[in-house]
């Protein structure tokens, strides 16, 4: 019983430990992508981050919760203008965020579209509805007010690449982050 409740106590310390680190990473990630420092631009094919790779990566990661990430992406996709590294830590919070809502066996969504002159990402899941989890989560665009650091983090991101963030809740379950981002043809 002893050994059962350290054990129990590690795990929880192990746990808490590596969400602070997260924590901190997106702190310096925010920081510097506020002041401007090391943000490049690259031209990416959004085929190349939204495939079959991502999809394995995630369902093995939240295996143990029977995660499924369901992807519905175009092949005709503009490209657009990133820094590639900031997009992937972006999506990666995203994600992270979308499986910790998620009951238990749910399904996550990634839908990407072109309209406009701009590509549209949104990723959906089926946690409780925004507003009861996220202060100032109604319907509208992404606000400081929002808790959780990556929605905050995500914003200034998307801000930085000229596009815009939304978060929708849906009905009794679920919410969806969308963003906009522009085209590459779009862009100056």
């Amino acid at each position: 019983e002893g050994e059962e409740a350290r054990n129990t106590a590690v795990y929880q310390l192990a746990t808490i430990l590596g969400r602070i680190q997260d924590w901190m990473d997106e702190l310096l990630t925010l920081v510097q992508v506020e002041a401007g420092v090391g943000f490049s631009s690259e031209i990416m094919s959004l085929e190349s981050t939204f495939n079959q790779e991502l999809k394995s990566t995630f369902e093995e990661a939240h295996q143990s919760k029977g995660l499924l990430l369901n992807m519905d992406i175009p092949q005709d996709l503009p490209a657009i203008r990133v820094d590639s590294k900031l997009f992937e830590k972006m999506l990666a919070g995203l994600l992270r965020r979308a499986a910790q809502r998620s009951q238990v066996g749910g399904t996550v969504g990634i839908q990407l579209r072109k309209h406009a002159d701009q590509v549209w990402i949104e990723l959906s899941d089926q946690g409780l509805p925004s507003g009861r989890d996220d202060p100032g989560g109604e319907d509208g665009e992404v606000t400081s007010s929002f808790q959780g650091f990556n929605l905050q983090m995500v914003r200034t991101i998307v801000q930085k690449l000229g596009g815009q963030v939304w978060v929708r809740g849906q009905d009794r379950i679920g919410s969806t982050i969308a963003i906009s981002l522009p085209t590459v043809k779009a862009q100056p």
